[in-house]
């Protein structure tokens, strides 16, 4: 009675998982490493593209990283974490005035959800909901702010055209990306 991994041929089909496992593992990263056909979209049109996207659904998690020294001020000090530290985000973005973000922590999270009325904030470590109607002409940075789609349309506002110039396209998420760089003459 032959037993698994012994025999004539055990050690053929072991060669054989071997390399399949290999080409499984491998395939993201080959895939990954490609040539990507640069993408025929001029670096205005692109701009364009940023700021209009408001209004694209999307899902996602983000990181935020910023070593920002700034004092600990009792008061603020939810607004200053986000400009302080690493910040875990999931984002359901349904339109700009539809979405919501979670702020993930340690020992809980601090939700802010948008709605065609204003922002509900929730904070699950204090298990407290604060309603906000209108928009603040002065307010504090909201976790919201920091999502790399939100700070793209930021930048994409302020570029002027001299500013801009055309990168090669990459892969982003196994997606073709085309690229612009932004170079501020002030």
């Amino acid at each position: 009675m032959s037993r698994l991994g012994t025999g004539p041929g055990a050690l053929r089909r072991w060669a054989t998982v071997a390399l399949g496992v290999a080409v499984l593992a491998a395939t993201p990263y080959v895939v990954g490493h490609l040539p990507v056909a640069d993408a025929a979209v001029p670096p205005a049109a692109l701009i364009q593209r940023v700021r209009a996207s408001a209004d694209v659904p999307h899902t996602g998690y983000a990181e935020s990283v910023a070593r920002i020294a700034l004092p600990n001020v009792e008061q603020i000090s939810e607004a200053l974490d986000v400009l302080g530290q690493t910040t875990r985000l999931r984002v359901w973005w349904a339109g700009a005035l539809q979405w919501r973000v979670d702020a993930i922590g340690a020992a809980g999270e601090r939700d802010t959800y948008r709605d065609a009325d204003g922002l509900t904030l929730w904070d699950s470590g204090e298990r407290r909901a604060t309603r906000q109607t209108g928009e603040s002409v002065v307010r504090l940075v909201r976790p919201s702010d920091v999502l790399p789609t939100e700070l793209g349309r930021r930048l994409a506002a302020a570029a002027l055209p001299e500013e801009l110039s055309a990168r090669r396209a990459r892969r982003v998420a196994g997606v073709t990306a085309a690229g612009v760089r932004i170079t501020p003459r002030s």
